[in-house]
């Protein structure tokens, strides 16, 4: 797909990511997310290898997906954006986010599913996960998140998702998420988290709430569990 990029932006391509660009990527994620997403800057989590080797499986995981996308320059061919996404699993999720060796970053996340058991009428390999959304700092604001967010969304509906997640660890992407109708499932306000944690919050003040966010697919939805579907 090529598109006009809005006001001042040039072309650029979506395209779908693999194994092959994870040196790329994790070089694109260590410069453009890392260093400004509140919640890194807070944890003080922001390189990869501060976040260590859970985060670099969950990045190499969406890229061998075959569910990541990357938006490029079309000239260029230079990395712009990038969602990055997987099918999701509560139960790996569960597991990932209480390992000894699980980053703050990757705690702070667990937190939102603690108090989630199953999601009703999704089957196991029924939910797509948005992991990572980012844009190259150059292109901040000029509708390239949302974009990559809708090309998500739309992926999920093709490949017969029956709902898609994300953590919004910021307000942009919750914003998006609410355009889109997301519902917000659970939410962690990480100054109560301080202590537990050792976060400086005051760094990132107006962004301490992290969400995460779900959207069913009601074309998509499971027939073995709608029995059992409260809405």
């Amino acid at each position: 797909t090529k598109m006009v990029m809005q006001r001042d932006f040039t072309d650029f391509e979506f395209s779908f990511l693999t194994s092959d660009d994870s040196e790329e990527i994790i070089k694109f994620l260590d410069e453009h997310l890392l260093p400004r997403c509140p919640s890194s800057k807070a944890t003080g989590e922001t390189s990869t290898n501060l976040l260590g080797e859970i985060y670099m499986r969950d990045v190499q995981s969406c890229l061998a997906s075959g569910l990541s996308l990357a938006a490029r320059h079309t000239t260029s061919k230079i990395i712009v954006g990038v969602s990055l996404n997987e099918i999701f699993s509560l139960e790996e999720t569960h597991k990932a986010t209480t390992m000894e060796n699980a980053s703050k970053m990757s705690r702070i996340i667990g937190k939102l599913y603690d108090n989630i058991t199953h999601f009703e009428g999704v089957d196991a390999q029924g939910m797509l996960h948005l992991y990572i959304l980012c844009t190259h700092q150059d292109y901040a604001n000029h509708g390239l998140g949302s974009r990559l967010f809708q090309k998500t969304l739309e992926l999920g509906k093709e490949r017969g998702f029956q709902a898609m997640n994300v953590e919004a660890a910021n307000s942009l992407t919750a914003r998006i998420g609410d355009r889109f109708e997301f519902e917000t499932l659970a939410m962690v306000d990480l100054t109560t988290l301080e202590e537990e944690f050792g976060i400086n919050t005051s760094i990132i003040p107006g962004e301490t709430i992290v969400k995460l966010m779900m959207k069913r697919f009601p074309g998509n939805i499971s027939i073995s569990n709608t029995s059992s579907q409260s809405h």
